[in-house]
Order: structure tokens, then C-alpha cells, then sequence
């Protein structure tokens, strides 16, 4: 099974791969093969100009190795609430996520100067990649544009670590257009992914495959 993005799209010969999904994937791929000292440069005006709003804040940003998870859900139901958006996850669901990829999960928690919860923000890395993975930011951080304080962090670090592309995890223009525009901020490239593909040279493998994966992603 393989899922391309569509700069890929030929240099493989895909002809005899089923394609599972017709519908289409954006997400927004951020270069990180650079200088730190050239990273704001990167950022559009907005971004850019929240980057430095958000450091006259006296909040403290550090990586958490087990984030408080009570913590943390307390912050998700106050973004669901002042944003008005659906329940993201449950406690539970919250705590698997982060305990079922802790080998390769890196966390960031920013918090003010009475230690309170604002923003948080973690993603998962393999070798040089990166992707975004859980972010939320409260109704204070919000204000103190703690999200922009946490992603330029974020792409600091990896820089230091070698890290040289991060997939910001999805866009959608249509329905959530802040978030695209947050993201489309940095400076990153805009990627459609042509879909989810299947192939094996055994037929009834590959049967078995089509049947398994149709219907988890039929939607």
C-alpha cells in the first residue's frame, strides 16, 4: 500500500496498482534544510510578525516527555468551546495517541507565569521527516499567539536535529480556512496526494488487501 504525493506521480508506473480512494489529500510540506538565522526570513508577513508579538510574553516553553494527559484534555474541551467546534478526542483517546508513538514523539508545552496550560503542540519524526500530530492552543494562548511561539520552536528544533522536512498535516481551504492559512504562513509548499494505492503479486493477497482496505477507507 502506498499513498504519493503528486510530485511523485511520475516517476513511478503505478498502472496495475488499484487506486483504493478517489478522494484527493492536501497538506503543506515545510523545507527545514536551512540556517536557523534564515528561518523567520521563510515566514510570510503575518506569520512572521505574530512570531515576534508572541515572544513580549513571559511563558515558558519546554519538551515534555509524558504530558500531563488530565492537562491536557482539560485544554482541548476550552478550544472545543470558545472555537465551537466538535469534540476532537476523548481522555483516553488522548493518552493512547501519545503512549502508543512515544519512541518517536517529541512534545511541547508552553505555559504562562502562573504554570497554567496554554498551548501544547507534538509531532512525529522518522529519520529527516517530520509530521504534525496534536496541537491545541487555549483561549489565553490564542491571545499571546502562542501557536506561532510553539511552531517556530518546533522548526528550530529540528534544524538542530537534522530534520529537514515537516508535513504539516493537512489542509482544507473549503472548510477550515484559518488553519490553511496558518500553515500556508510558514512558507511551506502545497502538496495533493494522489490517493491511497494497492498492489501485491499474489491475487488473492491482493483481493484480501482490496477487501480489508476498501472498506476502512470506502469514505
Amino acid at each position: 500500500m502506498i499513498d504519493m504525493h503528486d510530485n511523485l506521480d511520475q516517476k513511478y508506473n503505478y498502472k496495475n496498482w488499484y487506486r483504493v480512494s478517489s478522494r484527493k489529500y492536501e497538506t503543506i510540506i515545510k523545507s527545514l534544510t536551512l540556517k536557523k538565522t534564515e528561518l523567520i526570513n521563510t515566514f510570510n508577513k503575518n506569520f512572521r510578525r505574530n512570531c515576534m508579538r508572541s515572544e513580549r510574553y513571559n511563558d515558558t516553553l519546554k519538551e515534555v516527555k509524558n504530558p500531563d494527559i488530565d492537562e491536557l484534555y482539560r485544554l482541548y474541551i476550552e478550544m472545543e468551546q470558545f472555537k465551537k467546534i466538535d469534540k476532537q478526542y476523548s481522555k483516553e483517546q488522548l493518552g493512547y495517541k501519545i503512549e502508543c508513538l512515544k519512541n518517536n514523539l517529541i512534545n511541547f508545552e508552553l505555559r504562562d507565569s502562573n504554570q497554567k496550560l496554554i498551548s501544547f503542540r507534538s509531532f512525529i519524526f522518522f529519520k529527516n521527516f517530520a509530521w504534525d500530530y496534536l496541537a491545541v492552543t487555549g483561549k489565553e494562548g490564542r491571545k499571546k499567539y502562542s501557536s506561532y511561539k510553539i511552531l517556530n520552536h518546533i522548526f528550530r528544533f529540528c534544524i538542530d536535529n537534522n530534520i529537514t522536512e515537516y508535513d504539516l498535516s493537512g489542509i482544507d481551504i473549503k472548510n477550515n480556512l484559518g488553519v490553511y492559512n496558518f500553515k500556508k504562513g510558514t512558507g511551506g509548499r502545497i502538496y495533493k496526494r494522489i490517493g491511497i494505492l494497492i498492489n501485491s503479486p499474489i491475487l488473492l493477497f491482493k483481493l484480501l488487501f482490496f477487501l480489508i482496505i476498501f472498506f476502512k477507507y470506502k469514505n
